[in-house]
C-alpha cells in the first residue's frame, strides 16, 4: 500500500531564488505569508558611517532566498512573489539543494556572531 499523505512531504525540495537587489528580507516574508517554507541565512555585521556605527543582521548569500517547495507544484507561485527574479539553475535545469547542505547553512548563520 503506497501512503500518499507524505507524498507532497517527500517530493519538496530545497531550491535557491535569485531576487532584486535589497528585497531577500521582503520576498522572505512575503513567502512566508504564502505558507511557503522558506530560509534567509542572516549574519550580523557592524556597519560603519563617519559619524556611528551600528550592528546590523545582512544576508550570509545577497540577493538569494532558499525556498523549499514542490518545483512542479508550486513553481508558478514563488515567481509571483514581489522582488523574485528568477530560480537559479546551471545547464539549462533549475537544480536541487541537498537538506544537508541546507541544514549546514542555516546553522553557520545560527552560529555567526561579531
Amino acid at each position: 500500500m503506497i501512503d500518499t499523505t507524505n507524498k507532497s512531504i517527500i517530493s519538496k525540495s530545497w531550491y535557491a531564488i535569485y531576487v532584486k537587489s535589497r528585497h531577500e528580507k521582503c520576498v522572505h516574508d512575503e513567502l512566508k505569508e504564502k505558507g511557503t517554507k522558506s530560509s534567509l541565512p542572516l549574519i550580523p555585521v557592524i556597519h560603519r558611517w563617519s559619524d556611528r556605527k551600528k550592528k546590523l543582521t545582512v544576508p550570509l548569500f545577497r540577493g538569494y532566498v532558499f525556498v523549499n517547495i514542490d518545483i512542479h507544484n508550486e513553481r508558478l507561485n514563488v515567481l509571483k512573489t514581489n522582488g523574485v527574479v528568477k530560480f537559479v539553475s546551471f545547464a539549462k535545469g533549475i537544480i536541487a539543494i541537498p537538506e544537508k547542505q541546507m541544514y549546514w547553512l542555516d546553522r553557520l548563520a545560527a552560529t555567526s556572531n561579531v
